[in-house]
């Protein structure tokens, strides 16, 4: 009798620590399975105060600073879907919508990269907004891929979550890379970072939805796979993680060929003063030679 009550009273014990454990369990499961539906409802909100600016021509809703560049109403449009496709896979029976909204960011984009390709104008940047849009005005080389990337990896998501999960989860980190390469390039005030060669740039307001967007993609789980979410979680830790350090690395690559070009230029500054100084040297010694300019 007492063997029991023992037994009994040991198993209650146990079974505290369990339960909170489960509970803590069950309420981080939750937390992280909403953070793609708050990553979508920032993006659509994102996207609809730039496309809100275009519509009553706020220009603090299209650029945040005057001296740079507004977001495109077609990027504006393609984050708006994604954040759609982000909300709208909460919902099980809402899922093929979601996986829409993200095959036509695709085939949107897709057809604009094809145009920068060939280097000819789309109709994709008139889309919304025709008479307003300039033709500077268009989406950049490095947006394009971004947003390709991103789409691909919500279609994946959307139709298949777990057969293609690392391949979406890869997308998305390099669609990442490319958005944070940007936010650093306005942060530091490299040129070279948001833009290539002398094309359009890659927009702030464009590069922070993107990477609110891809945070939100890789926080999806699968709730009836668990051990499969599971799993996937220490492999987009790893690959962030990769992905960011080369990051960091191509960053001090870029700051260091910054410096050297900015320590060159000065050093060829200097020359060329120098050399006009030396010039205008040889020429005072010459006209005194010859008796010019007042010499005797």
């Amino acid at each position: 009798m007492n063997v029991t009550t023992n037994l009994d009273a040991s198993s209650s014990r146990l079974t505290v620590p369990l339960t909170k454990a489960r509970a803590v369990e069950d309420y981080a499961w939750t937390a992280v399975h909403a953070l793609p539906l708050i990553a979508g409802v920032l993006a659509l909100l994102s996207s609809a105060s730039a496309l809100t600016g275009w519509a009553f021509d706020i220009e603090v809703l299209k650029r945040l600073r005057p001296e740079w560049p507004p977001q495109t109403p077609i990027a504006g449009l393609c984050l708006a879907l994604l954040g759609c496709a982000l909300t709208l896979r909460a919902w099980p029976r809402l899922r093929w919508l979601a996986f829409t909204a993200s095959a036509a960011v695709v085939v949107l984009e897709s057809i604009k990269f094809a145009a920068i390709l060939r280097g000819v104008p789309t109709f994709v940047d008139q889309l919304l907004f025709a008479s307003k849009v300039t033709p500077t005005v268009v989406t950049a080389p490095n947006t394009t891929v971004c947003l390709i990337l991103l789409g691909c990896a919500a279609m994946l998501f959307s139709g298949a979550p777990a057969r293609f999960s690392v391949a979406a989860r890869v997308l998305v980190v390099s669609a990442a890379v490319i958005a944070t390469i940007a936010l650093v390039g306005y942060v530091a005030g490299v040129l070279g970072l948001y833009q290539i060669a002398s094309l359009a740039p890659m927009r702030l307001q464009t590069a922070v939805t993107a990477i609110v967007v891809a945070l939100g993609l890789l926080c999806i789980r699968d709730p009836q796979n668990a051990q499969a979410a599971a799993k996937t979680l220490p492999f987009s830790a790893s690959l962030l993680i990769s992905m960011f350090t080369l990051l960091i690395l191509i960053l001090s690559a870029s700051f260091w060929g910054e410096r050297q070009a900015d320590a060159t230029n000065q050093l060829t500054l200097t020359t060329q003063a120098q050399a006009l100084e030396t010039a205008e040297i040889f020429s005072t010694l010459q006209d005194a030679e010859i008796g010019q300019r007042g010499y005797l």
